[in-house]
């Protein structure tokens, strides 16, 4: 009987398993936050960061990136919680404190330890939280209270106590205490409520429709005389149960450390269970913590992972018994057909949604291929394989195509043949069926046209239009019978129209709308119209489909966004729709409404199931600045670890910025666009800036001047959050108002510096204008004198001159008279003879001579002295010579004068030469002028 029942056990396990769907898990590594793999709690700050107790530390995330912060000694974090203003206060082992954040925004832990009055010797603090504006640190032995900036011990506990667990339930602190039971903490007492000594090793005190129930190795147990359904609790017994969350008064979420997570309703029916086989990084989960958005966030042994469990949207995987990517799906006749690349599966029972199903069952009678479209024509499923067409007769699939292997892309029916009559676009034109005694039977190709029609319309009048990828847009009109083409355009020839890979058909608001890259096309009446009503998101539009009869859906750099008409004109708006298109079925994403409220969605690893609801609206994260670094040459320094709380000053030299930021929203980051712009001294910017891949804007070379940093987060055209912090950059040194003044005084320094040399210069200018002035005033005198001088020295040249002229003349008039008197009468002789006597005194007056003399020695400090006392034989004439010589006169002015041959001149100099003994090298004239 144990055997069966333990049968019974592994089989339940079994298909909770794999019943379902789940919510996306992101899971990380310490690869991924680089610190211990073993995580024991978890907790969130009023700004959004998620902290996580590592055995190395806390790890900070801000769903960017991973920051650690160590404890005292390496210890390792245990247990979090935070207190009103959203400190995060920490329980370690042998330690416990809070977290703070120094003047470079930098997070410490700041042990509290100092405080514990008496024995500070304490135990791991296994839980930690704030109640009644106070922190509760639970030791296995005692518990602690900070409040007031003062610790002190709960009374009621001993030596002996074993406290297994913390809980602040229904307005009240709870632990358990082992062989004791439930007890309450009021105050610094602590008293039991509900004994209970049987019971040991409890993990999680929770509430369950108004009871007390506790969680642990046991399973899970109702406090009084109620009880959970026994196969819950040997289940999660044998699953051994190490956390709990209350997701709302009917649900709560269990982690166990064997086998993941189970889903648990207020009757204690466990509804799901979800392992390692369906995304979780590992079966053993230490703690669960659901933040503000909702998000389940779970502390593995061995990693860290965020469950997205508010999110509508939830995944069909593999593991509910389908192989395949998703490419169609449909409910027909209460059942749940999908359509993979593998073939067409089926799931009984489907009553909007997968909570009460089983496995999905492969359908019989169809190869395996892809299924690429499913449809229901008059109440008969239509099954558009990748190689023939069927319908399904009795969970059967029966071939209706004529068996040539034109394939099936998609089936369209026509409203002008009272939808009797349909169309299937093939590999090689169009197929047309009748629908007859209750079933559609195969009429034959469309003849006059071949072309893969992959993309397929069909109007109110009758009209097909196929789109081949890289050919065009074709309107195809068909004759009566429609077993002919009568008229074929491709509007890719002669309109706007451009074809390519991506062009889509549908109808939307009873308009045939097409898609492409340059914009959403609708016929008019024939005609192809670009709808300007788009505006600005056209780019959104590519791969457009209709979401319902107000909506539509668009994929946009590989991501997915809702659009709606708002006055007149399309715009993007929030929804919990948007997703990387990389997880979709790239060219042939697949999005259809199944049923009212859920889409369905084709992936990679299956499909999507997505449940639009209401929402709750909570407080939209805050963008947060993260690192602001100076840029260097050879490496970059951190200025803050954060947003400082004042503007900071930075200085010239530190004018090459980084700025890191981040918002807190779990499990988009790939979703998430970042913008920035920066303003100077108030002026506008350029705008908005987009940042691509990263989360990080850096500013080269600013300018001095006070600037504003803003930074906002994106989710496709909506801001999700936003931050804004100002700063200075100080002019270089140069550049300063003192360096300014001092420029200024300088100026003025230089221009009376200037002024004053200009004054000097001038005035000297001045100066040597009136010196030069005088000095050529003095030097025409001085010339003057000199031709005054040379004239007087002509003068005494031509006195002296004269003066032996006239006593040679007087001497040869002497001579010729005495030779005349010899002939003359005594009469005669007596007048000749007084005659004589006339020149002989002439002759004997030498006053002119000596005149001469005396002048020529003042001026040329006595030269006839210096010539008599050289050669005081030296008669008038050759004292004559020697003066003229002295005058410089030239030989031939010499000769002149003297009434001599130059010869005669030359002949005089070599005698007084030789007379006087000069050497041959002295020049005679040389010699006389330096006398």
């Amino acid at each position: 009987m144990k055997t069966k029942f333990s049968l019974f056990l592994i089989f339940l396990f079994l298909f909770l398993a794999t019943k379902g769907s789940i919510p996306q898990v992101i899971n990380f590594t310490t690869k991924d936050y680089n610190g211990h793999s073993i995580n024991y709690d978890i907790e969130q700050d009023s700004s959004g960061i998620i902290y996580i107790a590592n055995a190395y530390g806390v790890l900070e995330y801000d769903g960017r990136s991973f920051r650690k912060i160590p404890l005292v000694q390496g210890k390792s974090a245990i247990s979090l919680s935070k207190d009103y203003s959203g400190k995060i206060f920490v329980g370690s082992s042998s330690e416990f404190g809070y977290l703070n954040k120094d003047e470079s925004q930098k997070t410490h832990f700041k042990s509290l330890k100092k405080l514990i009055p008496g024995n500070k010797e304490i135990n791991e603090v296994f839980d930690t939280y704030w109640f009644n504006d106070a922190i509760y640190f639970a030791c296995s032995r005692t518990i602690y209270r900070l409040k007031n900036k003062k610790i002190e011990k709960v009374n009621g506990f001993s030596k002996t106590s074993l406290i297994e667990d913390l809980a602040f339930l229904d307005g009240k602190l709870l632990y358990w205490e082992s062989g004791k039971g439930l007890g309450e903490v009021v105050g610094l007492n602590a008293k039991i409520i509900l004994p209970d000594s049987q019971t040991e090793s409890v993990r999680e005190i929770q509430l369950i429709n108004d009871k007390y129930a506790i969680f642990g190795s046991f399973g899970v147990k109702l406090m009084g005389n109620s009880e959970l359904p026994k196969q819950t609790s040997s289940i999660l017994s044998n699953a051994d149960v190490s956390s709990v969350i209350k997701l709302n008064r009917d649900a709560f979420l269990i982690g166990t450390v064997k086998r993941g997570l189970y889903l648990m309703n207020s009757k204690g029916k466990l509804q799901k269970n979800i392992t390692k086989k369906q995304g979780l990084q590992a079966n053993f989960i230490r703690k669960l913590f659901q933040d503000k958005a909702g998000n389940i966030w779970i502390a593995y042994n061995n990693g860290i992972g965020i469950l997205k469990w508010s999110s509508p949207i939830q995944y069909i995987t593999n593991a509910q018994g389908f192989d395949g990517m998703g490419y169609s799906g449909i409910v027909y006749k209460n059942q749940l057909f999908i359509g993979t690349s593998r073939g067409l599966y089926r799931l009984e029972n489907w009553k909007n949604g997968l909570q009460k199903t089983e496995n999905f069952i492969k359908v019989n009678g169809i190869p395996e291929g892809t299924i690429n479209y499913l449809h229901v024509a008059n109440e008969k499923l239509i099954i558009c394989q990748a190689a023939e067409t069927y319908t399904l007769e009795k969970d059967k699939a029966v071939r209706i195509s004529d068996g040539s292997w034109y394939g099936s892309w998609i089936w369209k029916t026509a409203d002008k043949y009272d939808k009797n009559e349909g169309f299937v676009g093939t590999y090689e034109g169009i197929e047309r069926y009748l629908f007859k005694n209750n079933k559609w039977i195969y009429q034959g190709h469309i003849k006059g046209f071949l072309e893969s029609s992959r993309v397929m319309e069909v109007d109110a009048k009758g009209i097909i239009w196929s789109i081949q990828g890289n050919k065009g847009l074709y309107r195809v009109e068909l004759n009566e019978k429609r077993d002919s083409v009568v008229s074929l355009i491709n509007y890719a020839d002669n309109t706007i129209f451009k074809s390519d890979d991506f062009n889509d058909i549908f109808y939307f608001n009873n308009k045939i709308y097409i898609t492409t890259f340059q914009g959403m096309y609708f016929l008019n009446n024939d005609s192809l119209e670009k709808d300007t009503s788009f505006g600005n998101i056209k780019k959104y539009t590519e791969r457009a489909r209709k979401y319902d009869e107000n909506k539509l859906y668009g994929i946009y750099q590989d991501q997915a966004y809702l659009l709606e008409k708002n006055n007149g004109f399309w715009e993007v708006v929030p929804s919990e729709v948007s997703f990387s298109r990389s997880s979709l079925v790239g060219s042939a994403e697949f999005f259809n409404k199944i049923a009212p409220g859920t889409f369905l969605m084709g992936t990679q690893e299956g499909f999507a199931l997505y449940k639009p609801k209401e929402i709750k609206k909570t407080i939209p994260s805050k963008c947060l600045i993260r690192n602001i670094e100076i840029i260097g040459e050879s490496q970059d320094s951190m200025l803050f670890f954060g947003k400082p709380k004042s503007p900071i000053e930075l200085a010239y030299e530190n004018h090459n910025l980084r700025f890191t930021f981040s918002i807190p929203e779990y499990g988009i980051s790939n979703q998430i666009e970042y913008q920035t712009q920066l303003y100077q001294n108030k002026k506008h910017s350029i705008g908005w800036q987009n940042v691509k891949e990263v989360n990080y804007r850096e500013f080269t070379n600013l300018k001095e001047g006070k600037y504003i940093f803003e930074v906002r987060a994106k989710k496709g055209n909506v801001v999700l959050g936003n931050e804004t912090y100002m700063f200075k950059i100080l002019p270089p040194w140069y550049r300063t108002k003192i360096a300014k003044g001092l420029y200024l005084l300088l100026v003025i320094i230089g221009v009376y510096f200037i002024y004053s040399r200009f004054k000097k210069q001038a005035l000297k200018f001045k100066e040597e204008k009136e010196r030069e002035l005088e000095i050529k005033e003095k030097l025409h005198k001085t010339e003057k004198l000199e031709i005054e001088l040379k004239n007087k020295d002509n003068e005494l040249a031509y006195m002296a001159l004269s003066y032996t002229q006239k006593k040679e003349m007087l001497a040869t008039l002497e001579n010729k008279l005495d030779v005349l008197s010899k002939e003359l009468e005594h009469s005669e002789k007596i007048k000749v003879k007084s005659l004589k006597r006339t020149i002989s005194s002439s002759i004997d007056d030498e006053s002119n001579w000596e005149n001469f003399q005396i002048h020529f020695d003042q001026k040329n400090d006595n030269f006839f002295k210096k010539l008599k006392d050289i050669d005081s034989k030296l008669n008038e004439s050759y004292l004559l010579f020697c003066s003229y010589v002295k005058m410089g006169k030239s030989n031939k002015e010499i000769a002149e004068l003297m009434n001599i041959s130059v010869a005669a001149v030359e002949k005089r100099k070599y005698r007084l030469k030789k007379k006087w003994g000069l050497e041959n090298e002295i020049s005679f004239t040389d010699y006389l002028r330096s006398l």
